[in-house]
């Protein structure tokens, strides 16, 4: 009965989301720029792990630009919808994204998509770069949100949103640093009005 929910949670959130006229904005700007960076660093035959891969908003998008794609998510609700969605084309894996069940340099590419901004413990977000920067070859297009006057006030002013955690600048780069990736390119969505910052990261060779 509890599971029955919980894919009738996930199912109403895939329904809902994106449908306000600001939410088709940023998703539009989001995924624009997340189709330009898999355009500069993917190739043919490239895997890709997309963690959360939630209910699979970018697998077309990442398919089309990798051989390969894996979806990884905490939450079996989200799986499961994925798993009807596509099938056993799709493998998927229930994980944790600070303890991730791979071996170093499994993955050309690792994109982890609207995830930081709801880890709230500094411990868990180090945790999650470190984990990203260790099972990625090459690349991974990171997003999180920064610090943002003007969004902080639009999202507390909105009753019944839940609590989003901001990176400061300073807290990023070391983080990146830390977890042996380099900046690439960073860019907000919606630069001003929104916190979003999209980051297209390399790993560093340190051998």
């Amino acid at each position: 009965m509890r599971q029955d929910r919980s894919k009738k949670r996930v199912r109403a959130y895939r329904e809902k989301r994106y449908r306000s006229l600001d939410q088709r904005i940023v998703h539009h700007l989001e995924a624009r720029i997340i189709r330009n960076h898999l355009v500069r660093i993917s190739r043919p035959g490239d895997t890709i792990l997309d963690m959360p891969v939630g209910y699979g908003r970018f697998v077309d998008d990442l398919r089309r630009h990798g051989g390969y794609v894996v979806g990884g998510d905490h939450g079996e609700a989200m799986l499961g919808l994925c798993r009807e969605t596509f099938g056993a084309e799709l493998p998927l894996v229930r994980l944790e994204s600070d303890a991730l069940p791979f071996a170093d340099d499994s993955f050309d590419i690792v994109t982890c998509i609207r995830l930081f901004q709801h880890l709230h413990d500094p411990a868990a977000r180090r945790s999650t770069l470190n984990e990203i920067g260790r099972v990625t070859r090459r690349h991974a297009i990171v997003t999180t949100y920064l610090t943002s006057p003007l969004h902080t006030w639009m999202h507390n002013a909105r009753s019944g949103l839940k609590r989003l955690t901001r990176h400061s600048p300073a807290d990023l780069h070391a983080g990146l640093e830390e977890a042996g990736l380099r900046l690439v390119s960073g860019k907000r969505s919606l630069p001003v009005l929104h916190a979003q910052y999209i980051m297209l990261l390399e790993k560093i060779d340190r051998a």
